[in-house]
């Protein structure tokens, strides 16, 4: 996963749609595709779930909004910005209605964003605006988006105005969390900032962020009854060792249903690191968006999520551990840069 999708995950708002409603028959098939599409991307298949939009809009002739704005969020997700652009594009000549008229802009101002390119963030700023005119109360996430936009271009108090704007409107959570982390430092557009958490420790209390403060991490989201996840433990347990003695910790967050499974295979499997339960992975989902296990976050001395993963395979542990190795380098330098 890289640092585009982790954004996604924990921040950024790549789109406010809601999930697919009831299907009206099985046998209509712009439905039954959308509907193949919208699983394979919760099932962490882009590339598939590309495909399937694709099929639903070309059944559709182009006038199924959903199949389009989805589109464009996936072809975003895959990082592939000019096929968003377009597809955000023609959803808003499908859109009916200032609702759906201004999911298209805020999907449009997204997929302008992630271009990245100084034109392009100054249409990204229009369509953010545009969809803010259409619907001001339907659409909060868009002031957070627009404010990223802003403080990119140095135009801070603009962006701190929003983000009051977005708190008001806004739940507590990580959602609002992040958005005063960057209203206090604008120069952090584009970072995310960990959330704050406290799960139940295996062995008992808790873990909290606050109690890992300063330290890098690697948070491990997983279960017993996930192969993969038990494929991952000789390496992780490899990398507790080897980093010892240095400020590191992994922390292995299992989203299994009881905490008595959990503490036999913990015993069983000798994991003598920071071992937390969330049960059936509620507080996981809310947080840190996880869908997928394992699921893998890096964070650095200063709290920044700079890296995660999804699934484990020799690749995955090479690059975690390149990652954390990059992390507590950088934390290295900052000390001696603060001496």
């Amino acid at each position: 996963m890289d640092i585009l999708s982790l954004s996604t995950a924990l921040a950024l708002f790549v789109s406010v749609r809601q999930g697919p409603a009831a299907a009206p028959t099985s046998a209509d098939p712009v439905e039954r595709e959308f509907r193949t599409g919208y699983g394979l991307l919760a099932g962490q298949r882009p590339s598939d779930a590309r495909a399937a939009f694709e099929r639903a809009d070309r059944l559709a002739k182009g006038t199924c909004f959903r199949c389009l704005e989805s589109l464009a969020a996936t072809a975003v997700r895959l990082r592939d910005f000019p096929a968003g652009i377009a597809a955000s594009r023609r959803a808003i000549q499908a859109a009916a209605g200032p609702g759906e008229q201004a999911r298209a802009q805020n999907q449009l101002g997204l997929a302008l964003a992630a271009a990245g390119e100084p034109p392009a963030l100054r249409e990204a700023e229009k369509a953010y605006r545009r969809a803010l005119a259409l619907d001001p109360k339907g659409m909060n996430p868009v002031r957070y988006n627009l404010a990223i936009v802003l403080f990119g271009a140095r135009r801070d108090a603009e962006g701190r105005r929003l983000l009051d704007e977005f708190l008001r409107g806004e739940l507590p959570g990580a959602r609002a969390e992040q958005a005063r982390a960057l209203r206090e430092n604008p120069r952090r557009a584009g970072e995310t900032f960990l959330p704050q958490f406290a799960f139940p420790a295996v062995a008992g209390g808790t873990i909290t962020r606050s109690d890992l403060a300063g330290r890098v991490l690697l948070l491990d989201f997983w279960a017993t009854w996930c192969a993969p996840c038990r494929q991952a433990l000789p390496e992780l347990a490899q990398l507790a060792r080897g980093k010892k003695g240095e400020p590191f910790e992994i922390v292995s967050v299992s989203a299994d249903r009881e905490l008595a499974t959990v503490k036999a295979f913990v015993a069983a499997n000798g994991m003598t690191w920071k071992q937390a339960w969330d049960q059936n992975g509620r507080l996981s989902r809310d947080l840190f968006r996880v869908t997928t296990y394992p699921t893998y976050l890096i964070v650095d001395s200063e709290g920044v999520v700079v890296h995660g993963e999804r699934g484990w395979s020799p690749r995955t542990a090479a690059t975690i551990s390149a990652e954390v190795t990059r992390a507590l380098a950088a934390a290295r330098a900052a000390r001696v840069a603060r001496r």
